[in-house]
């Protein structure tokens, strides 16, 4: 699963944080936070990023010209503080445009620590990369476990002499269990015949 701009909705810290436009874009995934501190951003994105914008490097005005480019560099959605600081709400112009291209366009308090929101954001992003490589080494790990090769090292004189053979064989039996459907090996026959 990867993290979409929908699962922001579910973070602590967004809760405070309205989705003002591009409902129908909830779906883009986001591949990390970037807060924009340039007046362009093309150079310093790859695509998938979601984007804050404090209104210190980006004025009210500048703001339909940096929509088009997130638009154009494929960002999964905008995050605008607004508060009396520097943009006080988000243009009519912004949220009509963002509807229309489906791209999710968030308002946060300016109260709110931007420090606090991406570090949440970015654990989130992290924790699934991390699920997602333990399965993929989990389901390799229980593909060997229930292979031919591992059954023939069962059939080997010396198989209870290998190292951590109780670690192997407790991942074997908890492969067999939870991971892949039963194949057919030989390790009836081998317990059988201690």
């Amino acid at each position: 699963m990867s993290i979409t701009c929908k699962d922001l909705l579910q973070l602590k810290l967004f809760k405070n944080i309205t989705l003002a436009a591009g409902a129908e874009g909830l779906s883009h995934v986001i591949t990390w936070p970037y807060v924009a501190q340039t007046d362009t951003i093309s150079d310093w994105v790859h695509g998938g990023e979601l984007l804050f914008v404090t209104g210190i490097a980006h004025t009210e005005n500048m703001l339909p010209e940096l929509l088009e480019e997130c638009i154009r560099k494929k960002l999964a959605g905008l995050v605008i503080l607004t508060g009396s600081e520097y943009i006080s709400q988000l243009p009519p112009y912004i949220i009509h445009r963002a509807d229309e291209a489906r791209f999710p366009v968030f308002a946060m308090p300016w109260e709110i620590k931007l420090i606090d929101v991406t570090r949440e954001i970015t654990n989130l992003i992290v924790y699934d990369q991390l699920e997602r490589k333990k399965s993929v080494v989990f389901s390799a790990t229980c593909s060997f476990l229930l292979s031919q090769n591992f059954s023939r090292l069962l059939t080997t004189p010396h198989w209870k002499q290998l190292p951590s053979i109780n670690i192997i064989l407790s991942l074997f039996f908890l492969c067999r269990r939870l991971c892949l459907p039963p194949k057919k090996i030989l390790w009836k026959k081998n317990c059988s015949s201690r």
